[in-house]
């Protein structure tokens, strides 16, 4: 991203690789309290952390790629921001034409 130094083709570019990004996310809806929110994500972080749970991602071989909720959440709020003459450049860019 830091070689891309046009801001509408940095924006078609998080555009399409944000659900790499995203991965697997643990979703709230937008009305759950704050505290929940915040009980959630710590939980979670202390969950992939557990020894047991890395040892049994181990045998499964499974990679544990962390990314913060607070990291997954600035990222579908700018993604969501990208205005819609980018999101249909980026359309056109990916789509098969025959």
């Amino acid at each position: 991203m830091d070689l891309i130094k046009n801001e509408p083709d940095r924006a078609i570019i998080e555009l399409l690789l944000a659900e790499q990004l995203a991965g697997r996310p643990v979703l709230m809806p937008p009305a759950v309290p704050i505290e929940r929110v915040i009980f959630m994500r710590e939980a979670l972080g202390r969950m992939v952390k557990d020894k047991a749970f890395v040892e049994e991602a181990q045998k499964l071989n499974l990679d544990i790629d962390i990314v913060s909720g607070a990291d997954i959440s600035d990222m579908i709020n700018r993604v969501y921001a990208i205005s819609p003459d980018i999101v249909a450049r980026a359309r056109t860019m990916i789509s098969v034409h025959e």
